[in-house]
């Protein structure tokens, strides 16, 4: 079983959780709670799905989309009914809490873009952000901020970046990058200075619905270690992203894509 230390983070650092409502926002703020209560989460509502396909259509074509579409909208359903046990038994092994967290604790906005969301960033003042699942952050929004900005990403980068990176390593037959990423936030997408990489090597019965709760589980493993880190660094001197090396930005794959890896690689 991993052991989580969440003791040493100062009282005195602000916190704040920038992210979309979803499992893993819940599994990093119990991580955070249970080091310090200064945390400020701020939800930002998730985008349309009629924009998002319409976004998606204009990078990968009309065919790409209705493949991903089918995907998320067929498979993923199944492979996450049939996957709960899982779920429950990673939670469990890794001392993962996924209660809620207090109602009264996020603070909603429409997008972390939003002049309305950078006079909050004003006010809270934090000493550091996390960011889980939002909207890439803007310039306009990044010259807002004068504290370090850290993200979990689910993939090795830069080979992985974008998302699912770990089904992609797999895919890849590249299972020496399936892993969890923690790295500072640039203007580029997966591309800033790497704090951490931690390489993960999922059991036979994870699948494309277990690998991110598997991924969040060792990254919290450390994450107050990392907190502390970011916050003291003046320099961000840590593990410099190969810019000769900006590997490709991934998505979800097609239903075929997923149904042709499954039958001839086995991965699920």
């Amino acid at each position: 079983m991993l052991r989580m230390d969440f003791s040493g983070i100062k009282n005195d650092y602000r916190i704040l959780l920038l992210a979309t409502s979803d499992i893993t926002t819940t599994i990093v703020y119990n991580a955070l709670a249970a080091a310090t209560k200064n945390i400020t989460v701020i939800i930002e509502k998730k985008e349309s799905k009629f924009k998002i396909i319409k976004r998606r259509i204009k990078k990968v074509g009309l065919t790409t989309t209705i493949g991903q579409l089918l995907f998320r909208t067929v498979v993923f359903p199944l492979l996450h009914f049939f996957s709960r046990q899982r779920i429950l038994e990673i939670m469990k092994i890794y001392a993962i809490d996924d209660s809620e967290m207090p109602k009264e604790a996020p603070i909603k906005t429409y997008s972390v873009n939003d002049e309305s969301t950078h006079l909050l960033l004003k006010k809270i003042n934090p000493d550091i952000i996390l960011i889980n699942g939002t909207r890439i952050l803007s310039p306009l929004t990044l010259s807002k901020i004068k504290c370090p900005i850290i993200n979990i990403h689910v993939g090795i980068t830069p080979q992985y970046r974008g998302v699912h990176g770990g089904y992609w390593a797999l895919f890849n037959d590249d299972a020496e990058n399936f892993g969890v990423t923690i790295h500072f936030v640039d203007t580029g997408i997966d591309t800033g200075t790497i704090i951490k990489q931690i390489r993960i090597t999922p059991e036979k019965k994870d699948n494309f619905s277990t690998y991110p709760i598997l991924q969040y589980a060792y990254a919290c493993k450390h994450l107050i270690e990392i907190v502390k880190m970011a916050v003291l660094s003046k320099t961000q001197a840590f593990t410099k992203t190969d810019r000769d090396n900006k590997g490709r930005l991934w998505y979800h794959p097609t239903i075929a894509q997923y149904l042709m890896a499954r039958l001839t690689k086995k991965i699920k």
